[in-house]
């Protein structure tokens, strides 16, 4: 469900675009992934996870998850929540996203927010 909340608090905020929903990729070293968002969100271009709690974010998770975007090529890392995500979380995928040169938005509950 987080997911199609996801798409929907994004297709309704100002900037214009679309998302794939629970894609299967093959990274270049052949490795296979799932990535619950993809897509292109206001010109760029955006991966991320989708948790129905924010307690599943545990620093493995966000470092995979952050991985993963940048592997994919993403200028933006989506951390997607139906419920609130911790300050705490929030800071520590901002810092990841911070080392992989990409950008964060927080998409939490119904709102989004682009971290920078």
């Amino acid at each position: 469900m987080s997911h199609l909340a996801a798409d929907f608090v994004l297709q309704n905020s100002d900037r214009p675009g679309f998302l794939f929903l629970g894609v299967d990729v093959r990274l270049a070293d052949g490795s296979r992934h799932e990535v619950d968002l993809f897509g292109v969100h206001g010109g760029l271009v955006v991966a991320g996870e989708a948790k129905s709690s924010p307690q599943e974010f545990d620093s493995a998770q966000l470092r995979r998850d952050v991985g993963l975007s940048k592997a994919l090529g993403a200028d933006a890392h989506l951390l997607v929540c139906s419920r609130a995500i911790e300050q705490q979380k929030v800071v520590e995928a901002w810092e990841l996203c911070q080392q992989n040169e990409i950008q964060l938005a927080v998409v939490e509950q119904d709102t989004v927010r682009w971290i920078d």
